[in-house]
C-alpha cells in the first residue's frame, strides 16, 4: 500500500477512474513510483481495460484485489479475465460483489466456492441490496441481527423491517447503529418493538454528534448523564456535552477544556 499520496497519485487515480489513458501513460512515464496496484484497482472498479491491461503489463500483479474491484464495478468480464490469471479468492471477489450489488457476480463467485452467505449479506445489507440479501438468506444465511444492524446504520429500512419479520430480535443493537447515524424514525420504531438499553442508544447517538436523539432518550428515560457526555466530549460534541451538563452530568478534569 502506497501510504504518501503526492498531487500527482491524485491526478493519476482520477484520470484512471475516468478512462483517460494518455494521461495515465504520461504521467506514469514521469513518476515511476509504483502505482500500479491501486491504478489497476480503479481502473478495475469502472471497467477501463486499457489503463488495466497497461499496468498489468507494468507489474500490477494481485488479480484477487483487481478482481474484487471489478466485481464491485459489475465488470464481469474483468473478473472472469483476473480468474484465468490467477485470482482464487472467491470469497472476497464475492463480497466486493455484494457491495456493489452485482448477484450474477456474486452467484457466479458461489459456484466457484465462495460460501461465506453471512458476510455477503450483511454487505449487501450496508449498502441496501434486499435482493442479495434475500438469496444469500435462501443460500443458508442466518445471522439476522447482524445483516439487520448493518441494514439499520445506513438507514434501510425495508431491509430492516425484512430481516425484523423473519426473526431479527435484537432491538436494541439495532437502534443504536441506527442512532449512531441519527435514524431518529427507525430508532423509535425500534423502541416501539421492545429496545430498552435507552442509555446505550442515547450513548450511540452522543457518539455520532446526534443531540435530537440524545434529548428523545431523555425523554424516553435515559439517565446516565456522565457517560453520555463522555461519548459526546469524545466526538467532540460540544453542545451534547454541555446539554448533559445541564442535566448534572459531572465532567472530570481532562475533559473540561474540550
Amino acid at each position: 500500500m502506497i501510504r504518501h499520496v503526492t498531487n500527482d497519485y491524485v491526478k493519476i487515480v482520477n484520470e484512471a477512474e475516468g478512462g483517460r489513458e494518455d494521461f495515465v501513460h504520461a504521467m506514469m512515464h514521469r513518476d515511476p513510483r509504483d502505482y500500479n496496484l491501486i491504478l489497476a484497482s480503479y481502473a478495475a472498479w469502472h471497467g477501463h481495460t486499457a489503463i488495466l491491461d497497461d499496468v498489468i503489463q507494468r507489474g500490477a500483479n494481485d488479480f484477487n484485489k483487481i478482481a474484487a474491484h471489478a466485481a464491485m464495478g459489475g465488470h464481469i468480464a474483468i473478473v472472469n479475465d483476473m480468474i484465468q490469471r490467477g485470482a482464487s479468492d472467491f470469497d472476497m471477489i464475492a463480497y466486493y460483489a455484494a457491495i456493489g450489488g452485482h448477484l450474477d457476480i456474486v452467484n457466479d463467485m458461489i459456484q466457484r466456492g465462495a460460501k461465506d452467505f453471512n458476510s455477503f449479506a450483511a454487505d449487501a445489507a450496508l449498502h441496501g441490496h434486499l435482493d442479495i440479501v434475500n438469496a444469500m438468506i435462501q443460500r443458508g444465511a442466518n445471522n439476522l441481527n447482524s445483516i439487520a444492524y448493518n441494514a439499520a446504520y445506513n438507514g434501510h429500512f425495508a431491509i430492516v423491517e425484512a430481516m425484523i419479520q423473519q426473526g431479527a430480535d435484537n432491538f436494541n443493537e439495532i437502534a443504536e447503529q441506527a442512532a449512531l447515524r441519527g435514524r431518529k424514525d427507525l430508532v423509535n420504531d425500534m423502541i416501539q418493538r421492545g429496545a430498552d438499553d435507552i442509555d446505550g442508544i442515547a450513548s450511540f447517538a452522543a457518539t455520532g454528534g446526534h443531540k435530537d436523539i440524545v434529548e428523545n432518550m431523555i425523554h424516553y428515560g435515559a439517565t446516565d448523564f456522565d457517560v453520555i457526555a463522555a461519548y459526546a466530549a469524545k466526538g467532540g460534541h460540544i453542545d451534547i456535552v454541555n446539554a448533559m451538563i445541564q442535566h448534572g452530568a459531572n465532567i472530570p478534569e481532562e475533559n473540561e477544556d474540550i
